[in-house]
């Protein structure tokens, strides 16, 4: 039985470690066009608060699977932070959010290794916010989900994200179940239901928007005479 939660275990963290590194492809984008477009910082933002508190429930519960996967995760999403603020224009906004998840973590380390050094009871409270935490991070691409259905395009939404969040959480569910932690498996039971969900608009709605569909299209016309 070990066994099979090690390996289960293990093939979460790839996938996750792919669902971290997915995080380049918008970050590809927004260098080759110098700007941050319509993509929202929240996934980063998300993703980087996740990782720092589900690292802190690692370390209470003395999980080295969780503790590792979360400390690259947290650091890979720390890089992704500093290029999207780079080339945003108007950096007062995600500046005061960055500030806020700052104040945040130290309130939260705070209360789970000084405030209350009794693990056992820290780690319901920080395993709580954890599950909150992951469940928000799931369903942080449907930030824009505005921008989808105006320009009926799924351009602002990345496939390959969506897909690492439903099977990463696909599989920390039945990682969770194994172990038999609900701080694992509730929220990843959820976050494998808003993958699907974010995957399926991409059935529904093109990659390309209306007016870069437009755009090509003239263009494309503009070659006859």
């Amino acid at each position: 039985m070990i066994d099979i939660v090690y390996s289960v275990g293990n093939l979460a963290i790839v996938c996750t470690l792919f669902l971290f590194l997915s995080g380049s492809q918008p970050c590809l984008k927004i260098i080759k066009s110098k700007s941050v477009g319509d993509i929202s910082p929240m996934p980063f933002l998300t993703a980087f608060i996740n990782c720092v508190i589900v690292f802190l429930y690692g370390v209470l519960i003395k999980n080295y699977q969780i503790i590792t996967i979360n400390a690259i995760g947290f650091n890979i999403e720390i890089v992704y932070i500093i290029l999207f603020l780079y080339y945003v224009p108007s950096k007062k906004k995600i500046i005061h959010q960055i500030i806020f998840l700052t104040v945040l973590i130290i309130t939260v380390g705070f209360y789970s290794f000084i405030y209350e050094p009794n693990s056992k009871i820290s780690s319901k409270y920080i395993g709580f916010m954890g599950s909150v935490s992951s469940i928000i991070m799931f369903g942080s691409p449907l930030a824009s989900l505005r921008s989808v259905m105006m320009t009926k395009s799924t351009e602002s939404l990345s496939f390959y994200l969506c897909m690492a969040n439903f099977f990463c959480s696909f599989l920390w569910a039945v990682y969770g179940l194994l172990l038999k932690d609900k701080f694992i498996y509730v929220p990843n039971i959820v976050g494998s239901l808003l993958g699907f969900a974010q995957v399926s608009l991409f059935a529904k709605f093109p990659a390309q928007s209306v007016n870069t569909r437009s755009k090509l299209k003239t263009d494309d016309s503009g070659l006859w005479p």
